[in-house]
């Protein structure tokens, strides 16, 4: 399975709590939701989001997430520190983008209770985003359809008025 760094979408710290998680999640949401952002990457973004808060505010699955977290994320931030210090003292100019070093290693644990987790937790994220993008859709139509018959009922009513002015003129 490929894994997500879900410290890194949430935008969060290793050692945060779990009420930075809520705070930061909540927050990100906001920014994210589809009703707020009309970026073609919002349902993507807000599912990754979702996915991430659902596995770190999980205590279980944060435990197992965070041994593969260590195990794979952590070697490659240091990878690339330890590559951005290489490149920086022995830049050449004229290296390309394929000159660079990547991290390959593939990490060591297997952990199909925390897959089948990350997988349920990807479901209810896809969920939750097409559920709020249809509401969404919904409350539009919604808010259309009652601003149209409100303005039928204005007319109507302005429209009874200047009859019964016209007639109570003419007698």
């Amino acid at each position: 399975m490929t894994y997500k760094d879900y410290y890194l979408i949430l935008e969060i710290n290793f050692t945060a709590d779990q009420i930075e998680i809520k705070k930061k999640y909540k927050q990100l949401v906001k920014k994210w939701h589809p009703d707020l952002n009309k970026d073609r990457e919002t349902t993507s973004i807000m599912q990754d989001i979702t996915e991430a808060y659902l596995i770190l505010s999980d205590v279980d699955a944060r435990i197992k997430y965070n041994k593969i977290y260590e195990s794979y994320f952590k070697k490659k931030a240091e990878f690339k520190n330890n590559d951005d210090k290489k490149s920086s003292k022995h830049s050449d100019p004229k290296s390309t983008e394929k000159d660079s070093h990547t991290y390959n290693e593939k990490h060591s644990i297997n952990d199909p209770e925390l897959d089948n987790w990350i997988r349920n937790a990807n479901k209810q994220a896809r969920e939750y985003v097409f559920q709020s993008v249809k509401d969404i859709k919904g409350i539009t139509f919604n808010v259309f359809k009652y601003t149209l018959y409100s303005i039928g009922l204005v007319l109507v009513i302005f429209t009874l008025y200047l009859i019964i002015i016209l007639i109570s003129k003419t007698f």
